[in-house]
C-alpha cells in the first residue's frame, strides 16, 4: 500500500490546454494559450497563461506579448512582458530626403525587449543593410543588455558576394567585453587547367 502511495504522490494527475488564434485582417492576428496541470495528493498546481499580439503597419512589424507561469511550490508567479518592432529607418527620414528613400534596399533596425515582474530587462537592438546596386554587400551589428547580470554582449559582420569569391569578417563580444572573437573567412574556387585558369565561386 506504501509504495503504491509513494509512486502516485507528486505524480502527475490531469492536464487541461487551450489554445486559440484569430486572424484579424489588416488589424493583424492575436493568439491565447493556457495550460493547468494537476497532481496527486496535492492541490498545487502548474499554470502557463500565454497572449500575443502582431500587426503590420505598413512596413513596420509590431508584436506584443505577455506571458505568465508558475509552477507547484512556487512562491510567486513567474511574469514576462515582451514588445518586438521591426521597420526600415527610411520611415524615421523625412519624405523630402529622396537621396535615400528612393533607395531600393533599406537599413532595418530590430527591437526586442522584455521586462519580468521583478523589473528585469533584456534589451537586443540590431541593424542590417544591404549595400550595393546588386545587393552583394550586406552588413548587421547587433547589441544587447540584461539588467539583472548587468552584462553586454554585441556583435558585428559584413559580408561580400563577389563574382569569384565570397568574404566575410565578424566580430563578437559577450559578458561586457571579457569575452571577444574576430572570424573571418573567404571562399572561391581556382581551377587550373589546359587553357589557363578559372575563378569561381
Amino acid at each position: 500500500m506504501w509504495s503504491r502511495y509513494y509512486n502516485l504522490f507528486y505524480t502527475k494527475r490531469g492536464k487541461l490546454q487551450v489554445n486559440i488564434s484569430q486572424q484579424l485582417g489588416e488589424y493583424g492576428s492575436f493568439y491565447l494559450s493556457g495550460s493547468q496541470q494537476t497532481y496527486w495528493h496535492t492541490d498545487q498546481q502548474d499554470r502557463l497563461l500565454q497572449f500575443g499580439y502582431n500587426t503590420q503597419i505598413k512596413d513596420l512589424s509590431l508584436e506584443v506579448s505577455w506571458n505568465y507561469s508558475k509552477s507547484r511550490g512556487q512562491p510567486d508567479a513567474d511574469q514576462v512582458f515582451a514588445l518586438n518592432f521591426s521597420l526600415p529607418l527610411n520611415l524615421l527620414l523625412p519624405r523630402s530626403n529622396d537621396s535615400y528613400t528612393r533607395k531600393k534596399n533599406y537599413a532595418w533596425m530590430t527591437s526586442n525587449t522584455s521586462i519580468d515582474n521583478e523589473g528585469h530587462i533584456t534589451q537586443n537592438l540590431g541593424l542590417t543593410e544591404t549595400l550595393l546596386d546588386d545587393g552583394n554587400l550586406s552588413y548587421s551589428v547587433q547589441q544587447g543588455y540584461n539588467s539583472e547580470g548587468k552584462t553586454a554582449n554585441g556583435s558585428a559582420s559584413m559580408d561580400y558576394k563577389g563574382a569569384f569569391a565570397d568574404a566575410r569578417v565578424g566580430y563578437n563580444y559577450s559578458d561586457n567585453g571579457s569575452q571577444q572573437q574576430l572570424n573571418y573567412a573567404l571562399s572561391g574556387s581556382l581551377v587550373a587547367h589546359s587553357q589557363g585558369i578559372t575563378l569561381g565561386q
